[in-house]
């Protein structure tokens, strides 16, 4: 009895304010800051003859920005129609759309309810559209040409947005904040005629000096950011072909272009466009629970030249009972990535399709969790200036390498402490290089004393001519008597044996008599005389007395075993 009353007062009345849809419902009812619809079946095709009409309701003095993630209808026959408010009227129509091209541009509400209705015909079907809603503050106008504006945030576009801009067009945007802050523009939805319609914009609040960037053609810029604190947007077209020309996004940045790492809650914040950041359940993360009956989505998309979202969950902290509390994350075309609700899921996933959504739900307080995500793009071989590479090919932001976080699903950007960066090894190579060009001639002066007093040393004592000389094999002649005669070959070209060596010399020494005085085998040369023996007053050590004419100084034992 407890059970059904609890339903009735608690389940059923929360169902009713913020109703749950689910994908691949035809039409419906959706309020809060943030919401996805599709088409009746999606991502299945949709039926003939199908006409569903979709309500968006948000708060007094915000406007509504809905996305077409995906977009593929019958050409000319299944339309999807948007209007300003909450009934079909067609003085309130914002644009129709249909095709499998393209995708449609980012739409903008004028006030705080936007209804689409989508219409089937009897032929042929498609996958149908995916969309997402999120909320902007109110008092932007829609589809002018130029003006000021002074709010820390706001969208600009082409004249007749999201209509085709029409020829001959000059409009002047200037966006101006405080001086320190600067401001980030982020392009939306663009496309305009090749190098005939143009949006320029300035760093400053004229036209001067070099742009911030020149676009042109149908690939939507990205995010540029001025380094003042004003920014001038310049947007002409000439007379030809016509398109919806551009739609986007500034912001103004306190104190500068601010740190990549960011904390962004899912029940707090509605879109993330940063190349990096840290993401928590809710703003007071770990310090204090995430409420009971929670239900918030965060959307993470894709800003300038990058390409891709990697997404990793570092803590989770839920109930550990899936339907109590559970984080969903889906991609860019609405198809579910992920259900996590056990605290030991901390996986990482990645996406190409432009966008990441986290849905938070709980019908139990709990700790809660925090993730980090960081935008990248695919290039070989090496990435553009400040953009660190990868080894599985991913360019990150360089100021994201070694900082404890992998940000490359291989973790290279994490191998810091066994490797030298090139730039690190170019510089040790050109500083060895200007040290042995400076040093060159002072090691070549060196070198060269170092020989000659070498040579010095090493020649030989000079000759008695009572010394006996025999030429070698080779028939070449060389000095006798060199002290360093133990570390010459025994048959070296172009040199002498000195008949003074004694015989064991070597198997190849000459058959000439020892020098006089010397015994048979000089090394047996007793302490003092003996019987047949004469004692050798030139045997060092022994009785003293100069060494023969040509004998090397201190003539030792040591040569004479």
């Amino acid at each position: 009895m407890i059970c059904i009353l609890l339903l009735v007062v608690v389940v059923i009345p929360t169902f009713l304010v913020n109703p749950t849809h689910c994908l691949g419902e035809c039409g419906g009812d959706f309020t809060g800051s943030t919401g996805e619809l599709s088409s009746p079946n999606y991502p299945l095709f949709y039926s003939n003859d199908d006409t569903c009409n979709y309500t968006i309701t948000v708060s007094s003095g915000l406007q509504i920005m809905l996305e077409f993630n995906y977009f593929e209808t019958q050409s000319q026959s299944d339309y999807v129609y948007v209007y300003n408010g909450d009934t079909v009227d067609e003085g309130q129509l914002i644009d129709k759309f249909s095709g499998t091209t393209s995708k449609p541009p980012v739409v903008f509400s004028s006030g705080n309810n936007l209804l689409l209705m989508f219409q089937s015909d009897d032929s042929t079907v498609f996958s149908g559209f995916y969309a997402t809603f999120t909320t902007i503050p109110g008092g932007n106008d829609i589809g002018v040409c130029g003006g000021t504006y002074t709010a820390t945030t706001g969208v600009i576009t082409s004249p007749l947005y999201p209509l085709d801009h029409g020829d001959n067009q000059d409009c002047a945007y200037l966006i101006t904040t405080d001086s320190g802050n600067v401001i980030e523009l982020e392009f939306l939805s663009f496309k305009t005629e090749y190098n005939g319609d143009t949006v320029t914009v300035y760093d400053g609040s004229v036209v001067q000096g070099d742009p911030l960037g020149e676009f042109s053609g149908t690939t939507p810029p990205g995010t540029v950011t001025s380094t003042a604190s004003t920014m001038y947007i310049h947007f002409t077209s000439d007379y030809g072909i016509d398109y919806f020309g551009f739609s986007a996004i500034y912001r103004v940045l306190s104190g500068g272009a601010g740190e990549t790492n960011e904390v962004y809650s899912v029940c707090s914040d509605d879109v993330v466009s940063a190349v990096s950041g840290t993401i928590q359940s809710h703003s007071t993360y770990p310090d204090s629970n995430y409420p009971a009956n929670s239900d918030c989505t965060l959307y993470i998309r894709n800003t300038g030249a990058y390409e891709g979202i990697y997404l990793t969950f570092q803590e989770i902290d839920l109930t550990d009972a899936c339907g109590s509390a559970e984080i969903v994350v889906t991609d860019g075309t609405g198809l579910e990535v992920a259900t996590i609700c056990y605290s030991g899921d901390t996986y990482s996933y990645e996406t190409t399709t432009g966008q990441f959504a986290i849905k938070f739900t709980s019908t139990q307080s709990g700790n809660g969790f925090k993730a980090i995500f960081n935008q990248y793009y695919e290039q070989s071989y090496s990435c553009s200036d400040g953009d660190f590479h990868c080894e599985n090919d991913w360019c990150i932001p360089e100021t994201l390498q070694c900082d404890g976080t992998r940000h490359c699903s291989d973790s290279t950007d994490e191998s810091c402490s066994s490797s030298t960066d090139s730039t690190t090894i170019i510089i040790i190579i050109v500083v060895i290089f200007i040290f042995l060009a400076v040093s060159f001639p002072t090691l070549i002066g060196i070198a060269s004393a170092c020989k000659k007093g070498c040579a010095k040393n090493s020649t030989a004592p000079k000759e008695s001519s009572s010394t006996a000389r025999t030429t070698n094999t080779t028939g070449s002649t060389g000095v006798a008597g060199t002290p360093a005669y133990m570390q010459r070959p025994i048959a070296e070209t172009g040199g002498t044996y000195d008949p003074a060596y004694p015989s064991a010399y070597g198997a190849e020494a000459p058959a000439a008599p020892q020098a006089a005085g010397l015994p048979a085998k000089y090394g047996g040369n007793p302490t003092s005389p003996s019987a047949g023996q004469p004692y050798n007053p030139a045997y060092p050590g022994h009785g003293g007395g100069d060494n023969p004419p040509g004998l090397p100084p201190n003539y030792s034992t040591t040569y004479h075993a």
